[in-house]
């Protein structure tokens, strides 16, 4: 089920680049500051470059990334598309942290790879680091892996192992239904007309050959609690992520809270959509280690 992903050719990316002008424009967008006013013009810019232009486009970001994107049908597409330090900030930032006080490989699994945007921001966030990067991205979406894999291979990232699968708590298979205009929004549903492979978390792992995750980032469309549940019935305490950033939504999902509260886990960070998890250990209390029980809880922006 695993397939590693090879290495782009340099001479493909470019192809669907923004005129000149317009990719200036969009740049400018990557200086707005932080808040209500950034946000504000970044959206102005965004309306600009995309009007009366069709997708797909070519465009650098987290400074060393390459994506083709499809802002029109997809949102996370669309807010990395200009202003991209913006998109889920507080939460990049933290896993950004984490990467700069550690050192070996860093170990990352995208569960809900969407287009691999927040693997690429991992990626990105290494090579500043200088730190090898070990990562699995999940995506069943066939549309949607499709973009992933052009992601991926544009961006040159050889250490990342596409998942083409669903996650569930046991094998087999999923129907897969589209839950409205955004892309990334398609989810498990008995009434849906694409049929995948589904697989619990524990097994892709074991097939990738991970042993150990600095981070998981989990986001399937309401699956999140069978698929956590599974994997902590099963999984051997080596394999328990150091962190796990879920979406919890503006209700906070108090079940899914108390569940990993279960399983070992408390909140370090929330902010209006997600929450950051750290793992609760006897021997990591210290005060402000990213990933680290005792880290400030930050309620952020948007």
């Amino acid at each position: 089920m695993q397939e590693s992903v090879r290495p782009a050719d340099p001479a493909e990316f470019g192809r669907f680049a923004l005129p000149g002008p317009v990719e200036a424009l969009r740049r400018l967008a990557d200086r707005l500051p932080q808040g209500r006013l950034g946000l504000w013009g970044v959206s102005i810019i965004r309306r600009l470059c995309l009007a009366g232009r069709t997708a797909p486009f070519d465009v650098a970001l987290f400074g060393s990334q390459r994506a083709r994107l499809h802002p029109h049908d997809n949102r996370c597409e669309k807010r990395v598309f200009a202003g991209a330090h913006l998109w889920d900030g507080a939460e990049r930032r933290h896993l950004n942290a984490m990467i700069a006080a550690g050192s070996g490989p860093f170990v990352f699994v995208d569960a809900g790879a969407n287009v691999g945007l927040y693997t690429l921001s991992v990626r990105a966030a290494c090579l500043a680091a200088g730190r090898a990067l070990r990562a699995v991205a999940v995506e069943p979406d066939p549309d949607t892996l499709t973009r992933l894999r052009c992601n991926i291979e544009l961006s040159g990232a050889d250490e990342v192992t596409v998942v083409p699968a669903a996650l569930a708590d046991q094998a087999g298979t999923v129907s897969l239904a589209a839950a409205g205009a955004n892309r990334g929004e398609v989810r498990v549903d008995a009434g849906g007309t694409v049929e995948v492979a589904a697989q619990p978390l524990a097994d892709v792992l074991g097939a990738a050959g991970v042993t150990r995750i600095d981070a998981l980032k989990i986001d399937i469309e309401g699956m999140e609690a069978a698929v956590l549940g599974s994997f902590f019935a099963t999984a051997p305490a080596t394999l328990h992520p150091e962190v796990i950033l879920l979406e919890t939504g503006r209700s906070g999902n108090a079940a899914l809270l108390a569940q990993l509260a279960q399983a070992g886990y408390a909140p370090i960070l929330r902010t209006r959509m997600n929450t950051i998890l750290g793992l609760t250990r006897d021997d990591a209390s210290a005060p402000g280690l990213p990933g680290r029980p005792g880290t400030h809880l930050a309620n952020q922006g948007p």
